[in-house]
């Protein structure tokens, strides 16, 4: 299991002389912060998308790269589970109205400007660090989670399955007692026997929701109307995050 206080960096850029001033930006940021950092190098967008056994909290992205751009790869790393979010790095920041998406979270330009990544860095650690822990205690053991790990939760009889990007577990709950345990948003019940998490929702239509990864989640249909007012809520919280 990774350790729940380490934070994993990507970067992806063709010029090396960007993986260090990114990555002693970053070290600078989290000086003061009890956060354990990794630190991953990726060359090419080609690199990037083949990368399938890393968790990788934040990639940095270049824009313009060799065959396959930071813009072209996006498309597939919305895909990839194991990649959170992204910040795109540019040289030229119009091109930056193009990387839009549910991972980017916006865009640094080259040359570095330490104000300006520290200030991006600032809004993830509070996103996403403060909800680092979450526990499942039955008979059989207990399980530690980071919320953002989770992609949603099956009831199965007495028992629910927990599914994440780590793979699945049974635990002896309720989805009742695995819903009040998750805490509200992100995870929404949209089904009897379903709980998601809606930051890996690509889309949705009125009788099913469709994830990142590409497997479909039942809408139940006394949830559609819950679900379609907590979803634009949710769609507003991450707008102004």
């Amino acid at each position: 299991m990774k350790d729940i206080g380490t934070f994993n960096i990507a970067i992806c850029d063709d010029v090396k002389l960007w993986h260090h001033e990114i990555a002693d930006s970053c070290k600078n940021f989290f000086g003061d912060k009890e956060v354990g950092l990794n630190f991953y190098s990726y060359y090419s967008g080609e690199e990037i998308v083949k990368e399938r056994s890393r968790e990788i909290d934040l990639l940095f992205l270049d824009i313009e790269m060799g065959k396959l751009s930071g813009l072209d790869a996006l498309a597939q790393i919305e895909k990839m589970p194991n990649i959170k979010t992204i910040i795109f790095v540019t040289s030229h920041p119009e091109a930056a109205i193009y990387a839009y998406g549910f991972k980017p979270v916006g865009f640094i330009t080259k040359p570095i400007n330490a104000d300006e990544l520290h200030s991006k860095l600032g809004a993830i650690y509070s996103r996403m660090m403060p909800e680092a822990l979450i526990c499942f205690s039955d008979n059989s053991g207990t399980f530690h989670y980071r919320k953002s790990d989770i992609l949603y939760v099956e009831a199965d009889s007495s028992y629910c399955n927990i599914h994440s990007n780590r793979g699945t577990i049974v635990v002896s709950h309720t989805l009742k007692k695995c819903e009040e345990t998750l805490c509200g948003m992100p995870f929404l019940r949209v089904h009897k026997s379903y709980v998601v998490n809606l930051d890996y929702v690509k889309n949705m239509n009125a009788a099913e929701i469709n994830l990142l990864n590409d497997e479909k989640i039942p809408i139940g249909r006394s949830y559609k109307a819950d679900l379609r007012r907590n979803y634009q809520k949710y769609l507003i919280m991450e707008l102004n995050a």
